[in-house]
């Protein structure tokens, strides 16, 4: 049988006290766990049964006591735990209790005279304790230097700091938010943890994040010598809206943007990737849901690199049905045009199709459109226009949903999804705060604020300021109301949030 966590413990000092609690948070993540239901006789050796449970699970938590090293099945559980760790098969998180690491070395060297077995097995047991103390030095060294209050030495804080680092191992990288933020729940205010516990959450977040939940990496989906219909390359990234037809885009402080850089980075694989194939006209899509940051990317890719083509374009349309293509090919007819350029009805799109070939047909243009494309033939018309520019011409499609690019057989798709959890802190407390980092006593409403805003960056900006200068009584009954209705939260937000201004 497999078991998620094997517990290691001396019965007698800690099953009816830390145990239980640990035990307790572990049942309430749903994580199954093996431990020793009946105390054993302090010089039975472990049983075949508990050594192979060490072997079937994913981490294994020693909880270290007064009286763990004068009981031989301990001492056997923990040699075969260190063997199972140094075959990387098992994570060991080691908890002290009670007892400080000078005191388990020193019982490790008093073995011999406090235990009656062979010199081998008592030496594989002074090795299992110094490697586990050496674990718990290099595991705790950090959380330990900010803890300076009696605060970090509390069950109730080891028990948190223990469930972190379950959870980080066992969790799926999408859960990993929830999972650190119900953590909190386990936790009576009255201890005075609490603010400790939400520093720790900050932490992780700032630390694995952007190394586990959401890493960006382009994904070869079949051979670009594939038939069209199938995208060649897709880049999906796991984080971070944009409209009546636009001019030029205005300038774009994307450096300032939260989760921009990280994504320009991802187009800008796609756009490499597409120089090297195509020296005709290279066409990429940029999809994603309502609200999510697609015309947002979209400008920052526009400012970056429209200086490499000898002309660029940035039209943005408010509705599908307000796209037209004879008035799209008008406008970059006229675009280059210093004059207004007469033309007869009837004969529109003959005169600015004979001038968009002659003013562009040899030159490099990038050309952006912003719009919701519903059928082929809308895309069909936008291409039919690109296709008239010159040689290394870029096209690139803003849309929400991705059908009409894939049926076309556009190759290169970015999908661009909600922030990253410490993102969607980072954007939301520069709303709610005017600073980058949220106050400690706003922490743990805030992680609820991002919750509930599905992390999209247009809710966690109007959220942030609606919620700017209130008391944390008033954040936590605006919260409550929100989570209250959790079936469709973000409309929830838009349509609560647009009632309270109105």
């Amino acid at each position: 049988m497999k078991f998620d966590v094997f517990l290691s413990f001396r019965g007698i000092d800690t099953r009816r006290t830390f145990v239980s609690h640990l035990l307790l948070a572990l049942f309430k993540k749903q994580f199954k766990t093996f431990r020793q239901e009946e105390e054993m006789p302090w010089n039975q050796p472990a049983s075949t049964q508990v050594l192979e449970a060490i072997e079937n699970s994913k981490i294994a938590i020693v909880v270290i006591s007064k009286n763990y090293t004068a009981s031989v099945s301990c001492l056997d559980e923990l040699a075969k735990i260190v063997e199972c760790e140094e075959k990387q098969s098992l994570v060991m998180i080691p908890v002290l209790h009670e007892v400080d690491p000078s005191d388990v070395l020193e019982q490790a060297q008093n073995l011999d005279g406090d235990i009656n077995n062979n010199w081998e097995t008592v030496e594989r047991w002074r090795k299992a304790l110094a490697s586990m103390i050496k674990t718990y030095q290099q595991l705790y060294s950090h959380w330990e230097d900010g803890d300076s209050s009696e605060d970090g030495d509390t069950d109730a804080f080891i028990i948190f700091r223990v469930m972190l680092h379950v959870s980080k191992r066992l969790k799926p990288p999408e859960k990993m938010a929830q999972t650190m933020y119900y953590c909190h729940w386990m936790i009576p205010e009255k201890t005075g943890f609490l603010t400790k516990g939400i520093m720790l959450v900050r932490d992780v977040f700032r630390k694995i994040a952007g190394r586990i939940m959401y890493a960006e990496k382009l994904i070869s989906v079949v051979n670009p010598s594939t038939p069209a219909r199938s995208p060649a390359y897709v880049q999906k990234d796991k984080y971070v809206t944009g409209n009546e037809l636009s001019q030029l885009v205005p300038s774009i402080d994307f450096d300032s943007l939260v989760g921009m850089d990280r994504q320009m980075k991802a187009v800008d694989a796609l756009l490499l990737n597409m120089d090297s194939e195509e020296d005709g006209l290279g066409e990429m899509g940029i999809c994603g849901e309502e609200r999510v940051g697609k015309t947002t990317l979209a400008r920052c890719v526009y400012q970056k690199i429209s200086p490499q083509f000898q002309d660029h374009y940035y039209f943005e349309y408010q509705t599908a049905h307000s796209f037209g293509s004879t008035c799209l090919l008008e406008k970059i007819a006229r675009a280059g045009l210093s004059a207004k350029v007469a033309v007869r009805p009837g004969e529109e799109l003959e005169r600015f199709d004979e001038l968009v070939n002659a003013n562009l047909g040899h030159r490099k243009v990038l050309l952006i459109v912003d719009i919701h494309l519903y059928d082929t033939g809308q895309l069909e018309n936008i291409r039919n226009i690109a296709r008239r520019f010159g040689p290394g011409s870029r096209l690139i499609y803003v849309t929400q949903s991705n059908r009409v690019l894939l049926k076309c057989g556009v190759k290169h798709l970015y999908k661009v999804e909600t922030l990253r959890y410490d993102e969607a802190l980072q954007l939301f407390s520069q709303f709610a705060f005017k600073q980058e980092h949220v106050p400690r006593e706003y922490f743990r409403l805030s992680i609820r604020a991002v919750l509930i805003t599905g992390r999209i960056p247009l809710t966690l900006k109007v959220f942030g300021s609606f919620l700017r200068g209130k008391t944390v009584s008033e954040w936590e009954s605006e919260l409550c109301r929100l989570e209250a209705s959790q079936d469709n939260c973000v409309a929830k937000v838009s349509s609560y949030i647009g009632n309270a201004f109105s």
